[in-house]
């Protein structure tokens, strides 16, 4: 299946500047895209490929998911997540996490955020999971420094690529327990979606896209054997990868800009 641009959607005071995650929300159908260098949120009307506003004062802003009319960004420049309204475009509340924040993930019906903060020289890595609507928190170190983040389609369990090593943490949610590490057969582990149909992971690696050989476990033990993964070679070095749930087809790509591996299930 080959890739065919369809258009050009013009986002104001982007030459020369940097963009981070984008994330599709379905209720409002807008897309959210980071846009790291001028600490904003770009968003754009999906149903007309047009460029609606933009959001201002979210300091380094990069991660960014969404479901159900609600959007979660990290703040990397200011240890934060916040909490946004996809359909008013209201901040909702602002959380502090830890230094560098970068992936995210959202467990919408139990009002959950999962945030993978990456740390500095004298903070080290760690995974937190925030109430939104109360005031618990869990959190974990981590063995490297995190990247993307998904859940399983019930919010059981999360999914967290780790770059070095180049893993797949495995842990319960929300309390982060059970934990287990998926070693992986390419380095540097960065982008990570799940096929909730067929129930396999999808990785973009340094040098490798990957996905899981078997369907993944109902139930999880901590002892249990690690995930097997089937591996294809690249030439590129894929960062973001995004998985179309209605063809069930996998694609990575080096920035928001191109769509550059393309993976059949």
């Amino acid at each position: 299946m080959s890739l065919k641009a369809v258009g050009v959607i013009d986002i104001p005071d982007s030459t020369g500047t940097l963009f981070d995650h984008g994330a599709f929300e379905p209720k409002s159908r807008r897309v959210f895209v980071a846009h790291t260098a001028r600490d904003r949120i770009e968003v754009i009307d999906h149903d007309t490929s047009r460029h609606l506003t933009t959001l201002h004062g979210f300091p380094g802003a990069a991660g960014v998911v969404a479901d159900e009319g609600q959007v979660l960004i990290t703040n990397r420049g200011a240890a934060e997540l916040a909490w946004t309204d996809a359909h008013t475009l209201e901040t909702r509340a602002v959380f502090d996490t830890g230094l560098r924040p970068n992936g995210v993930a959202i467990v919408s019906h139990l009002k959950l955020a999962v945030v993978a903060c990456i740390g500095d020289k004298t903070h080290g890595p760690v995974l937190q999971v925030l109430d939104l609507e109360g005031r618990q928190r869990w959190a974990i170190d981590l063995p490297g420094q995190p990247r993307w983040c998904v859940t399983d389609v019930t919010g059981a369990r999360l999914f967290l690529a780790i770059r070095d090593p180049s893993i797949v943490l495995v842990a319960r949610l929300p309390e982060l327990d059970e934990v287990q590490h998926w070693t992986l057969p390419s380095a540097g582990a960065h982008g990570i979606d799940i096929d909730h149909q067929a129930s396999r992971l999808y990785i973009a690696s340094t040098a490798a896209a990957l996905w899981s050989s078997k369907p993944l476990p109902e139930r999880y033990a901590a002892s249990g054997r690690s995930q097997e993964f089937r591996t294809q070679p690249s030439s590129i070095r894929p960062a973001a990868l995004c998985m179309s749930q209605l063809a069930n087809r996998g694609w990575s790509s080096p920035s928001i800009h191109a769509l550059v591996h393309l993976l059949s299930s």
